[in-house]
């Protein structure tokens, strides 16, 4: 288990810096945008595009860190105040309810992916870019709701 361990800390490593990446990228193409816009008023059109999937991008990858550090919102009102055993149900609940959502969306892109590989953006850059980040997502997020399941179920015995 320790070396899964490393792998994941590796590869949560290179998840984070990919996101202060497209987010600095992000803001720098805004900015590169604005002052084309309203400076030099001449707008270029690939800023925008590419600021737009680089957002997809970021919200994809923000959502496995989210699920991979237990870190994502839930309404507990009710919850907080339930036994202990009513919370790791719902724990449960939560885990393989993800779980299946992220297995149906990795199956599910597949066919999307095939289906567009030939439709390119209006800056050239193919539609599967945009696309893929859903199949990342979820190959990133499933061994993390597996490995929080594992170390429940550990914590547990």
């Amino acid at each position: 288990m320790g070396r899964i361990r490393i792998v994941m800390s590796v590869i949560d490593r290179a998840r984070d810096a990919t996101c202060v990446a497209l987010l600095s990228g992000i803001v720098i193409l805004i900015g590169v945008q604005v002052v084309y816009r309203y400076i030099l008023n001449d707008p270029l059109s690939w800023p925008e595009e590419v600021a737009r999937n680089a957002f997809v991008w970021l919200i994809a990858l923000g959502t496995v860190k989210l699920f991979r550090e237990r870190t994502n919102y839930v309404i507990d009102f009710f919850l907080v105040s339930a036994p202990q055993a009513v919370q790791r149900v719902a724990a449960w609940i939560f885990d393989v309810a993800a779980l299946v959502f992220f297995v149906a969306l990795l199956i599910g892109d597949w066919p999307v992916l095939r289906a567009n590989a030939h439709i390119r953006t209006a800056i050239d850059l193919p539609i599967n870019v945009l696309y893929a980040s859903f199949a990342v997502a979820a190959s990133l997020a499933i061994p993390a709701i597996l490995m929080s399941m594992y170390e429940r179920v550990r914590g547990a015995g």
